[in-house]
């Protein structure tokens, strides 16, 4: 499939003008907050995740996963994940 020049310039002028009108949200983002630096994902809900601690509740959350192969042997030969 071609595709001619001035579509291509269109595209690319169109791109380019998408990602300079996000500049200015990148810029004005509050970092402090960020994901990584958090005590928790999804914050404190407004005071009542707190309220809930002073009460005894703390609510935490894990997540495991196990993946396992048959290389050899057997009629099937796959991978599992769960």
């Amino acid at each position: 499939m071609f595709f001619s020049s001035r579509a291509l310039l269109a595209s690319g002028l169109c791109s380019g003008l998408s990602l300079l009108a996000l500049a200015p949200v990148c810029a004005l983002a509050d970092t402090s907050d960020d994901l990584m630096n958090r005590s928790t994902l999804t914050g404190d809900w407004g005071g009542e995740r707190q309220k809930l601690i002073d009460k005894g509740i703390k609510l935490t959350g894990d997540y495991n996963s196990e993946t396992s192969t048959n290389l050899h042997g057997g009629i099937k030969h796959g991978t599992r994940y769960s």
